[in-house]
């Protein structure tokens, strides 16, 4: 029927959907589809949890992972594959960093990339970003650069460009903090283009506008002629939590998740992507 024909659609197009900042088209068909049917199919009532994310209704993901899970176990044992299991680590890593609990998201996060295969590019590269700001938030900044390079270079093979300028913004600030300026300011450019990638590539209303890529352009235009990293205190060089941007808003922590125009002002700005 025409409600498991939008299923199959959801299940097989979502990710190159998501990608290209379709996700009100996505969350539309799922909302489209009866209850039972989303709790009774794990990819779709994972979809549900990812949708419950990016609108931050953090207490209402759980519930929804459970179900995941207790439809995983009602299939046949030759379909209960790792990529599902992987995949719900990577949306607890999600919200257990955006909820602050570190320890838990990195523990999460690397539960996920023992379970999601080497293929599935999408969610490695979205859980490696993750993993990556709970390295950075704990002080270990090698650790987090590297994470951050990776997640970026998974998110570019996938085609998902909204998280590779996201990671390459992460990666950045890293290297800044490193007083690494010249990989910095080769790192934000990288980014600018990903931008203008995206920008032909997107929806109209979820393109990048000149004021939200300015901030980038004028931070390697900065840091062409700078010798020396932010000092503390300075936007780039503030503790995370402490941050605040050029228009005095507080830096918001946190790992980007699939979407486009919010994550886009903010991965313009260097800061973190946060679920929109």
């Amino acid at each position: 029927g025409d409600f498991e024909r939008a299923a199959q659609l959801i299940v097989q197009f979502q990710w190159a959907m998501v990608a290209r900042g379709e996700r009100a088209t996505v969350l539309g068909w799922l909302g489209a589809l009866p209850g039972e049917m989303v709790r009774a199919q794990p990819r779709l009532g994972l979809t549900a949890a990812w949708g419950l994310l990016a609108t931050m209704e953090l207490d209402a993901v759980e519930p929804r992972l459970r179900d995941a899970e207790r439809a995983v176990r009602a299939l046949p044992l030759a379909e209960q594959g790792p990529d599902l299991l992987g995949e719900i680590a990577t949306i607890r890593a999600t919200v257990a960093s955006l909820r602050g609990d570190l320890p838990r998201s990195i523990e999460f996060s690397r539960e996920a990339l023992v379970h999601l295969p080497e293929e599935g590019l999408f969610l490695r590269g979205i859980v490696t970003n993750v993993l990556g700001t709970g390295y950075e938030v704990s002080g270990e900044t090698m650790a987090a650069s590297q994470a951050f390079a990776e997640a970026a270079d998974l998110c570019r093979q996938a085609g998902n460009l909204v998280m590779a300028l996201i990671a390459l913004c992460n990666l950045g600030r890293m290297l800044e903090l490193q007083g690494k300026l010249r990989r910095a300011q080769g790192t934000y450019r990288r980014a600018l283009e990903f931008a203008a990638e995206l920008g032909r590539a997107a929806p109209a209303g979820d393109r990048p506008g000149p004021r939200r890529t300015g901030r980038a352009a004028a931070r390697v235009e900065q840091l062409a002629g700078s010798s020396a990293p932010p000092p503390r205190g300075t936007w780039f060089g503030t503790a995370p939590g402490h941050r605040r941007d050029p228009g005095g808003r507080p830096y918001c922590p946190g790992p980007g998740i699939p979407g486009a125009g919010g994550n886009i002002q903010r991965a313009g700005g260097h800061r973190r992507g946060r679920a929109p």
